[in-house]
């Protein structure tokens, strides 16, 4: 299995994700922009330009990590993006604030703790692979186990924020 790969594989399928939620429809990109507006971080008239400017940059992210010469600025760009999303997050739960996230496009789900470890994780996964050699060539035999363990993984970190509240013992449960 090839670590480069790995971290290829999950940072374009979980960077894909992202912009196809933000954009797929006019209400997932209003959607998204008001929860920029929401963070409170930028004044509104960088607001647009903010979404604007992250949907961008994660469409580099996803077209960086297809092409294999590009694979080393695309980490570094991820490990940018993350950095920057994760300390927005940190400045909403510090400050208090209930933001709702539409980092995938998905039902909203007010920022929170597992959304730090996930984008913590997130940034790992872009420092590994940064810092990783690329393969000098694609086996078949070292793709097929790297699919299989980068594909799933991928989509624990789409649903990290749904599946950590399914063990999240803090939260009242409903009793029928």
């Amino acid at each position: 299995m090839s670590l480069h790969l790995f971290c290829q594989i999950v940072l374009g399928l979980t960077f894909a994700v992202a912009v196809a939620g933000k954009v797929r429809s006019r209400a997932a990109w209003r959607a998204f922009a008001g929860s920029v507006a929401d963070l409170g971080l930028v004044p509104a008239a960088a607001v647009r330009p903010l979404a604007v400017l992250t949907v961008a940059a994660e469409a580099a992210v996803v077209a960086a990590m297809a092409v294999p010469g590009l694979t080393r600025p695309g980490f570094l760009l991820a490990l940018a993006l993350l950095a920057g999303l994760t300390g927005g997050v940190v400045a909403v739960l510090r400050a208090g604030r209930r933001v709702d996230c539409h980092c995938f496009g998905g039902t909203p789900e007010a920022y929170g703790p597992p959304h730090v470890v996930r984008n913590l994780l997130l940034l790992t996964v872009a420092g590994l692979g940064a810092v990783s050699p690329p393969p000098a060539t694609l086996r078949f035999a070292e793709v097929v186990p790297t699919l299989l363990a980068a594909v799933p993984a991928a989509i624990v970190a789409v649903r990290f924020v749904e599946i950590f509240a399914v063990f999240d013992i803090s939260r009242p449960t409903s009793r029928s």
